[in-house]
Order: C-alpha cells, then sequence, then structure tokens
C-alpha cells in the first residue's frame, strides 16, 4: 500500500496508529528514509525534481515488491505523485 497525500495531511499518523492496532503483520516505511538531496543535486543527478522522485519511488516499489519482508503488508508513507506508483506496477514500467 501507498499513502500518500500533502505535507502535514497525517499519513505518518495513520500509518504509525494502524501499525500499532492492525490484526495482520505490517511493515511500515517512509519514503524520506532513504534521504532527500537538495533540489540542486536533485537536477544534477536526475535532470529535476520530479524525475528524482520518479526514480525513488520506482526503487521503493521494486524493493517492497521484492519479499524482503515476511509482513503480510508493506505500507509506504509518501509524498509523492501516484502516477509514479502506476507506472512503477505495470508490465511495461522499466
Amino acid at each position: 500500500l501507498v499513502l500518500t497525500g500533502a505535507s502535514g495531511a497525517g499519513k505518518t499518523t495513520i500509518v504509525r496508529a494502524f501499525s500499532r492496532e492492525a490484526p495482520i503483520d505490517v511493515s511500515c516505511h517512509h519514503f524520506d528514509e532513504i534521504g532527500v538531496p537538495a533540489p540542486d543535486e536533485m537536477a544534477r543527478r536526475y535532470g529535476s525534481g520530479e524525475a528524482w522522485q520518479r526514480a525513488m519511488t520506482h526503487r521503493w516499489i521494486a524493493q517492497l515488491l521484492s519479499g524482503t519482508s515476511s509482513a503480510a503488508v508493506a505500507i509506504l508513507d509518501a509524498q509523492v505523485r501516484p502516477t509514479f506508483v502506476r507506472e512503477r506496477r505495470s508490465p511495461r514500467a522499466a
């Protein structure tokens, strides 16, 4: 699952509460755990902030789909574009 929304909307609060109360094993992940470089670094390495966000979203989704966790459900708390999540889930995505 990917929970996305605006900064300060309560994503992290919801994910933490769910992980405490869920009747199943849940692994919770926070997009920013990867580190967020300065905008000029994003542009230098990826071409733009948007391209960085797309690449990091794809990396997160790949990691969560890899099956490295034994949790029944993985939740990613992220302020990302839903289209980037859908792209990675598509069989055509790189």
